[in-house]
């Protein structure tokens, strides 16, 4: 059994060592089913490679496949970004805490915007889970876009809108 092994040294100057098995890899699963998995996955070498070097140009590498085109990556997102890689503690599968039974009784309005290319949480996996759980429910897919995007101003309107008819 094969596996690939990375050995880095943490921001603090501990050594942590990663290994995963070849079965492991072929194993790799994203929040939803229908994720592009290979996305994900290939986020992971400029992740570790970020985490080795502190070096932008991995950085960057990594909130491509998030961003789609490079001119979503802003000074803000970018800044977002990489406060939630250096800091943040990302769990497989969020928000998996959520009980579809529990949200079966929320009966308040509810608008949920979904990203279609979004590699970590893919928008019509999102829209279906939302439709699935939520009774009150509102959905839109936000065509094209991936995890960071911005929206239309004719999007702007809707969400005001929507919280406008909720007074």
């Amino acid at each position: 059994m094969t596996f690939m092994k990375t050995i880095y040294r943490s921001k603090e100057g501990k050594e942590k060592i990663i290994k995963l098995y070849d079965s492991q890899l072929a194993r790799l699963k994203t929040p939803w089913k229908d994720a592009p998995a290979i996305k994900s996955a290939s986020m992971m070498n400029p992740m570790m490679a970020y985490w080795i070097t502190g070096k932008d140009k991995w950085l960057k590498r990594i909130m491509l496949p998030m961003a789609i085109t490079e001119e979503n990556i802003t000074k803000d997102i970018y800044e977002t970004a990489k406060l939630s890689i250096d800091y943040v503690r990302v769990k497989t599968g969020m928000p998996s805490n959520v009980d579809g039974e529990l949200m079966k009784k929320c009966s308040a309005p509810t608008l949920v915007m979904a990203a279609e290319k979004d590699c970590l949480f893919p928008g019509k996996g999102v829209i279906n889970r939302a439709k699935d759980i939520i009774p009150n429910c509102t959905t839109y897919l936000l065509e094209g876009r991936g995890h960071m995007n911005f929206l239309t101003d004719e999007e702007k309107k809707m969400i005001v809108d929507f919280l406008l008819n909720q007074m």
